[in-house]
């Protein structure tokens, strides 16, 4: 079953199209990594998903629910606020930049949304991130702030605060740019023991490493466009395309 359909889909900065008729499926449970040069259109892509940024046409489906869909007018059309409320909760993003709040503390910054959004108890929310602290390694830190923490720390809290909101699919935009080495194994670690749980995951990422080691099916994109789609063996070693065919 697909998890993620995308058809057609264009935004446009300025009457530029950043992304240009872009089509692509994830099925339940897969791991697609997104790579391609920057301005490619890869952070844009998960933002227009994740419903950060309006489309200028296409179609996203999300479990088979429309998110977004454009008549034969092309008239882009968004589903009712309750539908895409629904809908958004069903997607996790973790942010480039972790994006975790400075006067919250680790525990709270699991907690709030959870609180928050989805109405739970203060008492089952620290229960769920305390379980999920656990999980990462870090509940030696649930009372410390973001500024006490490592660069592979907040990483894991920011897991931690997307994986607490029970998302059926799990987005990470540039998950390794901040990180060492050594924390970028930890990383495909932490992305291999989702995907063992059958997590649905789509990284974008400029790390080949990430992409061949990890990942069911990749993608490159260049000027808003897909021009290379597999496998990571399809991708990296029987490449179709003279650009890509350059590029690695």
């Amino acid at each position: 079953m697909k998890a993620l359909e995308i058809k057609n889909l264009v935004k446009k900065i300025d009457n530029i199209k950043i992304l240009n008729n872009i089509s692509f499926s994830v099925n339940k449970g897969e791991i697609l990594t997104i790579i391609g040069p920057s301005g490619s259109g890869k952070s844009t892509l998960l933002r227009c998903i994740n419903q950060l940024e309006k489309i200028d046409g296409g179609t996203i489906k999300i479990n088979s629910d429309v998110l977004v869909d454009t008549n034969n007018n092309g008239d882009v059309m968004y589903a009712e606020k309750n539908l895409r409320t629904q809908i958004g909760l069903k997607v996790g993003l973790v942010f480039q930049h972790f994006n975790l709040f400075p006067h919250f503390s680790v525990l709270r910054n699991i907690t709030e949304s959870q609180v928050k959004v989805l109405r739970r108890s203060r008492d089952e929310a620290n229960n769920i991130a305390i379980q999920l602290l656990e999980k990462m390694d870090l509940k030696s830190k649930i009372d410390a702030y973001p500024c006490e923490l490592s660069g592979g720390q907040k990483q894991r809290v920011a897991i931690a605060r997307a994986l607490a909101m029970d998302p059926e699919i799990l987005f990470f935009d540039e998950p390794t740019s901040a990180l060492d080495p050594k924390l970028k194994g930890d990383f495909i670690n932490i992305i291999k023991e989702l995907s063992d749980g059958k997590m649905t995951i789509v990284i974008v990422t400029h790390e080949m490493n990430i992409a061949k080691s990890i990942s069911d099916r990749v993608i490159f994109m260049e000027e808003g466009m897909i021009i290379e789609e597999g496998t990571p063996e399809e991708v990296f070693e029987k490449l179709k395309n003279e650009r890509t065919k350059f590029i690695f």
